[in-house]
């Protein structure tokens, strides 16, 4: 029998101007768990095989997380995969007064739901080449993440969780971090050896953890060791922006400002994956991701 059974697939949809998007359910039988995956894909890609990203959303997310990247990136050349895992995603919340809202998040933020997603994404990617009919280049793909996916991005770059698990998948060639929680630990990234693109904001605090401090979000970045390792640092950002906030929430936020970080970490996320991933490639200099960044940031690189 096999490991993977697509057990839900909507037809491919009209999506953004140079983009279509599809929806499929799939199911891992080894694990039990369903993994809800939408496939963003450009229109007019040339025949082939394409490199492709997949997405982990943060804690309490969907596979809607980050919709200006998806779109973004299927524009530039590349399959985007949106994963949802269950156990810490939307449904965690979802239903519940808004006063039990925030412990069910701080309880799905576990060392059991931050193992189960980089299985996921790994599990994706392992049944999205079996069926034949999403065109990924497997020597092309990256993986990048949100807050607790942004963990999930890690992972499957090389880093181990307590206890010295590894998740680390080499088929992702290239990872992108935004609002990452501390690695705490130089063993912890000591063995990450692809190229990591850290982003973060000034303003990039936690409402699950109080004791977080922006400061706290470029720790796994000091902490890695040199080669490829890059960060950017957006003056006033703060955590929503990076994960979409205002495409479905606008109250409250300055629109107007998270378009233009969101346009610049974009074009950044395009650099650095065209640097690694395109064919052929297109070096990342340190002073094209400051480009990208459009003066709305620092960058750093080792």
């Amino acid at each position: 029998m096999k490991r993977c059974l697509v057990v839900l697939l909507s037809l491919l949809a009209a999506g953004p101007a140079g983009a279509g998007v599809g929806h499929r359910v799939l199911h891992d039988e080894a694990r039990g768990r369903d993994v809800p995956v939408k496939i963003t894909t450009p229109d007019d890609a040339e025949p082939g095989r394409l490199p492709a990203v997949f997405f982990s959303h943060g804690l309490g997310g969907s596979v809607e997380a980050a919709g200006y990247l998806a779109e973004g990136l299927a524009e530039a050349g590349y399959i985007v995969v949106n994963v949802q895992h269950p156990g810490s995603d939307r449904r965690v919340w979802e239903g519940l007064p808004r006063a039990t809202r925030r412990p069910a998040m701080r309880a799905a933020a576990s060392a059991e739901q931050s193992r189960a997603r980089p299985a996921d994404v790994s599990f994706a990617l392992t049944a999205l080449l079996g069926t034949g009919d999403v065109p990924i280049d497997p020597a092309r793909v990256g993986v990048a993440g949100h807050s607790f996916g942004s963990l999930t991005a890690r992972l499957l770059a090389g880093q181990r969780v307590a206890g010295g698990r590894s998740f680390t998948d080499p088929r992702f060639r290239a990872a992108v971090a935004l609002s990452g929680p501390p690695a705490r630990f130089d063993a912890a990234v000591a063995e990450i050896a692809i190229p990591v693109l850290h982003i973060t904001g000034t303003r990039d605090v936690s409402r699950i953890d109080p004791n977080l401090t922006p400061a706290d979000r470029r720790d796994a970045y000091d902490r890695s060791p040199a080669g490829h390792q890059y960060l950017v640092l957006y003056a006033g950002a703060d955590h929503g922006v990076f994960g979409g906030a205002g495409e479905r929430r606008p109250r409250g936020r300055d629109l107007e400002r998270d378009a233009a970080i969101q346009g610049s970490v974009l074009e950044a996320c395009i650099r650095f994956f065209d640097g690694f991933l395109a064919r052929p490639p297109q070096p990342l200099t340190h002073a094209a991701l400051e480009a990208a960044v459009r003066g709305l940031g620092a960058v750093e690189s080792k």
